[in-house]
């Protein structure tokens, strides 16, 4: 049952989110990334944009579900795509 409410919990607080509260939380990298990501933009796709290598884009978005408090990057695709949509 403890399982469950953990999460309820962490989807109750993944919905409150919007992008002012990501804002605080991340670097402006980090941000611009999540936004990316929330258009559906591929890591690949992203790396190129940012004339980064898709290592780096994979190590932000790892930074990116700690600060965030978001267990692995689909779950972060996830969360970022809703937040694009709601806003």
């Amino acid at each position: 049952m403890h399982f469950v409410a953990h999460i309820i919990t962490n989807i109750m607080e993944l919905t409150s989110m919007n992008y002012y509260n990501v804002y605080t939380i991340l670097t402006m990298r980090q941000f611009e990334i999540f936004l990316l990501i929330g258009q559906g933009y591929y890591n690949k796709e992203i790396a190129e944009k940012l004339s980064r290598s898709v290592g780096t884009i994979e190590q932000h978005k790892v930074h990116i579900c700690k600060r965030l408090n978001i267990k692995n990057c689909k779950d972060l695709t996830k969360v970022a795509i809703e937040i694009y949509r709601n806003s």
